[in-house]
């Protein structure tokens, strides 16, 4: 095989790479969203859509179910350059970020960069196929540095077990049924500890569908 031919095949691959990364990782509209209504407290989802496998969308979902578990009033936020840095008035805030490159997405790190979360406690989960350890890291340092009271960063996985007795087959639903129980503990402790405002009481409790 030529040369040239070998060439001309690594300059397509990198620039294939290059589109992929460009197109996963650009960054999504600002949007806010109500997920669920309650009277406790109000909580905070910050997160950056999945593109391929919308795993992490559907992760804000059963956060969202579990915040609503502790009558906490949910919303979820595009983490963007509009993003307000310094979101007020959340008894509690869960960050989900996708993995690329065993990082965190780009939208989620540069958010991070500039957030100020001022003591309110966090959870944040690292999505991703299966190899996500360096990228928790970051995501945990990065949260950290936001001045926020972290209370877990948690990995879930589409391919690896994230319950080594679960069939392979129910392993997104594992993730699922684990995000939700984070976020109730994670909202029992923020009301325990006095961070959450009541608010003014809704007929209604509701989850968004899964964003597509």
């Amino acid at each position: 095989m030529s040369k040239w031919i070998v060439l001309g095949l690594v300059v397509i691959v990198i620039v294939a790479v290059v589109a992929i990364t460009i197109y996963v990782e650009r960054e999504a509209p600002f949007e806010q969203d109500r997920l669920a209504e309650g009277t406790a407290g109000k909580a905070l989802i910050l997160y950056h859509p999945s593109r391929d496998a919308h795993f992490a969308d559907e992760l804000t979902n059963s956060l969202a179910r579990g915040f609503a578990d502790r009558n906490l009033a949910v919303e979820r936020w595009t983490m963007t350059r509009e993003t307000p840095p310094h979101p007020e008035g959340f008894a509690v805030i869960a960050v989900v970020s996708n993995t690329f490159y065993q990082a965190p997405d780009w939208p989620t790190a540069r958010y991070l960069a500039r957030a100020d979360f001022k003591g309110t406690p966090v959870i944040a989960i690292m999505a991703g196929s299966g190899s996500t350890e360096r990228a928790q890291l970051a995501l945990g340092n990065a949260i950290d540095r936001t001045g926020a009271r972290v209370l877990a960063v948690r990995s879930l996985w589409i391919t690896r077990p994230n319950e080594p007795s679960q069939p392979t087959a129910d392993n997104r639903q594992a993730a699922m049924m684990i995000a939700r129980k984070l976020a109730g503990d994670a909202a029992g402790q923020a009301i325990a500890a006095g961070h959450a405002e009541p608010v003014a009481a809704s007929l209604t409790t509701f989850v968004m569908p899964v964003r597509q």
